[in-house]
């Protein structure tokens, strides 16, 4: 299955994996013993997995996001970022195991990169300085 990776430092990549679950393929690149942090970009059909401690870890900036959250609209994404498009599924109405992965579309690629870009993270890095002038 075709998935995205994005570690400190280093471009987007679009990898392939054997991991059947989501769980499992957060893990084989951030770390057997962490917890995944799920952030449901659309659903619970496509989901960044990030280490849920990285802030605590003081794990390195990987980029910012803006969120819907008041408190805190644009947030601190460090470490290795992991993103997958998983089957569709109503858990409410069937027991599962964790979404099971399946190939990221150009539209999913498209999205992050647009996060990724330049312009968009300078944006975000004028926000929380006028966020913290503010104060």
């Amino acid at each position: 299955m075709k998935v995205m990776v994005k570690e400190v430092g280093k471009p987007l990549a679009v990898v392939d994996t054997k991991e059947k679950y989501f769980g499992d393929f957060a893990r084989s690149y951030l770390g057997k013993d962490i917890t995944v942090e799920r952030v449901y970009l659309d659903g619970m059909e496509f989901i960044m997995g990030v280490d849920e401690d990285g802030l605590a870890k003081q794990l390195p900036l990987n980029f910012l996001m803006s969120m819907q959250n008041p408190i805190y609209p644009v947030q601190y994404i460090v470490g290795t970022v992991v993103f997958a498009r998983c089957k569709p599924c109503n858990p409410y109405e069937e027991e599962i195991w964790d979404f099971e992965v399946t190939d990221v579309t150009e539209k999913d690629i498209k999205r992050i990169e647009g996060y990724l870009n330049d312009y968009y993270q300078s944006a975000l890095r004028l926000a929380v300085q006028k966020a913290m002038y503010d104060k």
